[in-house]
Formats: structure tokens, C-alpha cells, sequence
């Protein structure tokens, strides 16, 4: 004689967040950018290197002064967790070159720049 039993389970798969970030860019030195491709509607947790920024806000904007690598990592109501990252690169700005103050005649050109 054979003997069987079973029993069953049910398994619920939750979706992983979103965790949208832009795509690695480039700003100038002096520049604030928002890093989230949309409005995170879940808990964020944004770390970065070599900062060490951290941030809970929603779409967090940040303000590097070197080229850094942010973190994001979303937390649902499920408890899921994903992470996706951006690389900001900051370029420095042109230097404005002019002249020193002078005088000109009416009638007369000056170059403002010093060629730079």
C-alpha cells in the first residue's frame, strides 16, 4: 500500500520598483540636476561615491562639484528593493576672458575678448 499526501501553497510575486534614473549625463560646474527619471512613489535611499551624499527625498536633487556616481535604491510597500545608479560628470566652466578697462573714441573698435 501506497501512502500520499499533499498540500499547497500559494505564492504572491511582488514587482520590483521602478528606481528610474536619467541617463548618466554631463553638467556645468555650479549646476543643481534631479536624478530620478520620474517621482518615486516608494521609499528612496540615494547614496553616492565619492561624496557620500545621501538622501530620502523623492526625485532628489543633487549639486555635485566632481564627477560622482549615484546610487538609488527604491523600497516598495512589499518590501521589494531594486537599485539602479548615475554617473554625473561635471565640466568645469570656460574661462571669460576681457581687457582691462580702457578708452576708446567715438568712432573707433576695441576686441573685448583676450583671445582665450
Amino acid at each position: 500500500m501506497v501512502c500520499i499526501n499533499s498540500n499547497s501553497v500559494k505564492i504572491t510575486v511582488n514587482p520590483l520598483p521602478a528606481t528610474g534614473v536619467i541617463a548618466n549625463t554631463s553638467i556645468c560646474t555650479g549646476t543643481a540636476i534631479t536624478i530620478g527619471a520620474a517621482v518615486v512613489t516608494a521609499a528612496l535611499f540615494v547614496d553616492s561615491s565619492p561624496t557620500g551624499f545621501t538622501s530620502t527625498q523623492p526625485n532628489p536633487y543633487v549639486f555635485p562639484t566632481a564627477t560622482t556616481t549615484y546610487a538609488l535604491t527604491e523600497t516598495n510597500s512589499n518590501g521589494c528593493f531594486n537599485s539602479n545608479s548615475v554617473k554625473i560628470s561635471v565640466n568645469p566652466l570656460p574661462a571669460a576672458g576681457v581687457n582691462s578697462n580702457t578708452s576708446i573714441c567715438t568712432g573707433t573698435s576695441i576686441t573685448m575678448g583676450n583671445g582665450c
